[in-house]
């Protein structure tokens, strides 16, 4: 099998052009988890000292600090979702064209035993793949990183 035919190497090389979204995709995703560690800790150990303190500036000043936190959390979730579905589609729109490329220059005996439900579907689906995996990759990253965050503020 040519390196280009295999799966991996070809998604990377597909992938490589989006690198920097990718990358800012996984510091985003990282900003996500650190929210929810943060959330932890505010809710289980800042809230606790504060009531035993019996301090009422923070009364207003913690409520705030949450609703900061959900939307930090809530816009690095949007960035790193907008991020990555632009570079799945540019990768999918990209093996698209390739594959409709390689189609064309089959010859006609070639085409005919491939069949169009066949070539069809190679451009769909086949394509289709890229984009799902791009974005199950980057929630992959994302979850071992919240458990860390989460971890780290018990």
């Amino acid at each position: 099998m040519r390196p280009e035919n295999r799966p991996a190497a070809l998604a990377i090389g597909l992938l490589r052009p989006h690198a920097p979204a990718l990358f800012a995709a996984a510091i985003l995703a990282g900003v996500v988890a650190a929210c929810r560690g943060a959330l932890v800790w505010l809710v289980r150990d800042v809230l606790d000292a504060l009531l035993q303190a019996g301090d009422s500036a923070w009364r207003v000043a913690l409520p705030a600090a949450v609703v900061g936190l959900f939307a930090v959390q809530g816009a690095a979730r949007v960035g790193r979702t907008l991020l990555t579905r632009r570079a799945a589609l540019q990768a999918e729109a990209s093996l698209r064209t390739r594959l409709f490329g390689a189609l064309l220059t089959l010859p006609p005996p070639d085409l005919q035993r491939l069949g169009r439900g066949e070539a069809m579907s190679r451009l769909v689906h086949d394509c289709a793949k890229v984009r799902t995996a791009v974005g199950a990759a980057v929630t992959a990253l994302q979850r071992p990183l919240s458990a860390v965050a989460v971890m780290a503020s018990a």
